[in-house]
């Protein structure tokens, strides 16, 4: 009997992608060695640019998208796993104890094996080649495809990081270039849909700091070339991932500033300034309010003609609503206030609003504080400035009010609050001043 003919081992390459999500892809050999050869003389930055395009443009003839939260998300844990520590073999029972930590097995090493032979069996539905040898045990330990070529966009992305530096060039038309295209490798955490394992969160953190640094590497160096819309696109990706980043809002604001636009740097200013306040109840740093001192200066610095100053004065917004201020600034109105008052005799009304819930947690009260300022700003005439004291209370000023007036407002307040609300469930208390009495 004629004896079967042995079967070709691939060199096919395996491209994995752990940004975002998880997929294993199956490349050909020849699309690989057609990258090699067409860089074959090419500069580092080329060659790297050349290992990006694998996961851009290179078609697959296999592919596996797996999902991490989903009813086989233990097999997928192992398989990624194994992936990350593809250089050296991982033992049995360090598996059973990452996967099944809180589950005790009469015999866990078959609860192992079985988990291994689906993988091996989807990869084989999948058409990969060699799909038994993808996972292989030997001497006792599980491995990785060890005959095989592995790319991991994680791994060309963390070399490129560590090629480009802490510096760019603004000069460094091909640095720059590659350190755009890398950055379009992060295209999510590492596994974002396993950020509840502890060994995924850990990498994940690991990988967003890379990004992040990279990222005002390059957008410092897109600046200095005058890219400058580059800059802002890039600075908006990382303000999206991370609001918090100050360093990239200012960056974008610089890039806005250097562009012409400082509307455009205000209006980033607020928005990281009413982030910061609404979450983390703390101001914006000395560097961001020097970059919104200079967009104020470049947006109003110059003359105001007849027209600007009629503009500027009588044509409100009616959609502008109550006047919400800073401590600083409502104090001022208040003096001014007192000072009108000696002259006119009219008195007028401080009201302090409280409100509280005992079971809300820290970021409810954020978002109750928030609905709160809204209805202010929606019943409080135009003249009525209000600010906000502590975590919890606001104060409003009401020029001309009597008591009686002070009280009736508080109570539209409430009532306003309650109906958009109606299940936010919050206690308010009210106290009321005259501001003659205050002197």
């Amino acid at each position: 009997m004629a004896a079967h003919p042995k079967k070709r081992k691939t060199n096919d390459v395996l491209c994995i992608k752990m940004f975002g999500s998880f997929s294993i892809s199956q490349i050909p050999a020849k699309a690989m060695r057609d990258i090699t050869t067409a860089s074959g003389n090419a500069s580092t930055a080329e060659i790297a640019l050349a290992r990006i395009d694998t996961f851009t443009s290179v078609e697959s003839v296999a592919e596996i998208t797996a999902s991490l939260s989903g009813r086989a998300h233990r097999l997928w844990l192992l398989v990624a796993y194994l992936i990350v520590n593809r250089d050296h073999g991982v033992s049995p029972q360090e598996l059973i104890d990452l996967l099944w930590p809180e589950v005790t097995s009469n015999n866990p090493a078959s609860t192992l094996q079985n988990n291994v032979s689906r993988a091996r069996a989807l990869f084989s539905e999948a058409n990969f080649d060699d799909a038994r040898d993808l996972i292989k045990h030997t001497d006792g330990l599980y491995y990785w495809a060890p005959e095989r070529s592995t790319l991991l966009d994680t791994e060309i992305f963390e070399a490129n990081v560590r090629r480009i530096g802490d510096f760019l060039s603004a000069e460094d038309t091909e640095g720059i270039d590659l350190a755009l295209e890398t950055c379009k490798l992060y295209t999510g955490d590492f596994l974002d849909d396993a950020t509840d394992i502890t060994w995924c969160a850990n990498l994940a953190v690991y990988y967003r700091t890379l990004y992040k640094r990279l990222c005002k590497t390059t957008i410092v160096a897109l600046i200095g070339a005058g890219r400058l819309k580059e800059a802002q696109a890039l600075c908006l990706q990382v303000c999206v991932l991370d609001p918090a980043a100050e360093e990239f809002s200012l960056l974008l604001m610089q890039a806005y500033l250097a562009d012409a636009n400082p509307t455009a740097a205000l209006e980033q200013y607020q928005t990281i300034a009413s982030y910061l306040s609404q979450t983390y109840d703390i101001q914006p740093s000395a560097e961001l309010e020097t970059q919104r001192e200079i967009a104020l200066q470049e947006l109003y610095g110059q003359s105001m003609n007849e027209q600007g100053i009629r503009t500027f004065l009588f044509e409100s917004n009616d959609d502008e609503g109550a006047f919400a201020c800073s401590n600083a600034v409502f104090r001022e109105i208040a003096l001014l206030r007192l000072r009108e008052m000696e002259r006119s005799g009219e008195d007028s009304h401080i009201i302090a609003i409280s409100f509280s819930n005992p079971s809300t947690k820290t970021a409810r009260r954020i978002i109750n504080a928030k609905r709160v300022a809204q209805v202010l700003s929606a019943t409080l005439r135009a003249s009525d400035p209000f600010t906000k004291v502590g975590s919890n209370q606001f104060l409003v000023l009401l020029p001309g009010a009597s008591a009686e007036n002070a009280r009736m407002v508080y109570e539209r307040i409430v009532a306003r609050f309650k109906d958009n609300f109606p299940r936010a469930e919050l206690a308010f208390r009210f106290s009321m001043m005259s501001l003659a009495a205050l002197r």
